[in-house]
């Protein structure tokens, strides 16, 4: 079975890598993810396919285990030699697409949510950015033949797995008979995965903290030989390496539980936890602190009160 793994090293990322594969699936080459929108990465890849002999107009489908950046890089280039299908989650088809109404929803949905967490005066820079993407949602859309596939669902050798919290459209690509696992950014080797708070098309809040542990438990539990990630080296310690992650979530958890014992918002959680890094990485830390007082009030530790427009977050007892 034809396996290229293209692995685009890039030191100076805290990501580390930028991975993308080619295999095969019911006689189709397939490509799961498309890397980094940059000509470097591109002509890398084209270079892992050639020592092979193939080219990219030799690809019969692209499967993506979600829509960021990072891993649809590829499809414009690609789309442009040879019109293939494009294996998504539904979630995925208006953030690739750029749909107006959409982005305008999940505008309205941040300047809610970060007034709540008593930080819309520190979200202004990143709502600039989103209203920005919106005036040029035309020229940033990734047009093409989209086929919506589940959790559940069956497509050649994979069984599709849903693994959210990193992104609302986070899948899996599981082959039974191998037991490997194409699992995107749900779980790294070397680094935490980020779950980001990210509304549904229907606007929906998702609490990505615990989905992201759902996901986690879900790897942990399932037999896997080998795991191929969206970044950092593939590996094969699965079991081990998902529960590390899963302890380091909950060692989180209850340090931000010790400095809840005075009431606090989600901006002074987030700024307490975090210190200088609340600046620097505001919506990834913003994210996860979020994440983490959903998860501890689903646990019962802490009570959040709605007061003045604002949460109010505080540990129980």
């Amino acid at each position: 079975m034809v396996q290229i793994p293209i692995i685009f090293e890039e030191s100076k990322s805290g990501l580390q890598s930028f991975n993308c594969f080619v295999t095969e699936n019911n006689g189709q080459l397939i490509l799961i993810d498309g890397g980094i929108p940059h000509d470097a990465f591109f002509q890398y890849a084209e270079q892992m396919l050639m020592q092979r002999g193939y080219d990219f107009s030799d690809l019969d489908a692209i499967y993506l285990t979600h829509h960021h950046e990072d891993h649809v890089g590829l499809l414009p280039l690609i789309l442009a030699k040879k019109q293939l299908p494009v294996y998504v989650h539904e979630e995925a088809i208006p953030r690739l697409l750029f749909d107006t109404n959409f982005l305008s929803m999940r505008i309205a949905f941040y300047e809610q949510f970060y007034t709540r967490m008593d930080c819309l005066a520190d979200a202004r820079p990143r709502l600039e950015k989103q209203r920005a993407t919106l005036q040029k949602a035309s020229e940033k859309r990734i047009e093409a033949d989209y086929r919506v596939i589940a959790a559940g669902d069956k497509l050649g050798r994979f069984d599709i797995i849903g693994l959210p919290g990193h992104s609302t459209d986070s899948i899996g690509y599981y082959d039974a008979q191998t037991q490997e696992l194409y699992a995107g950014d749900t779980i790294l080797k070397n680094t935490s995965t980020n779950a980001i708070i990210d509304p549904l098309v229907t606007g929906e809040y998702m609490p990505a903290n615990l989905l992201q542990r759902q996901s986690l438990e879900t790897i942990k539990d399932m037999p896997i030989r080998h795991l191929y990630a969206g970044h950092q080296p593939s590996f094969s310690n699965v079991s081990e390496i998902a529960t590390q992650k899963i302890s380091r979530l909950n060692d989180k958890a209850q340090h931000l539980l010790t400095l809840l014992e005075q009431p606090m918002t989600g901006r002074q959680a987030t700024q307490a936890f975090y210190n200088r890094l609340y600046e620097r990485q505001f919506s990834l830390v913003l994210s996860e602190i979020a994440g983490q007082l959903d998860y501890l009030q689903q646990q019962q530790k802490i009570t959040a009160t709605f007061e003045n427009g604002l949460y109010v977050f505080e540990r129980n007892g």
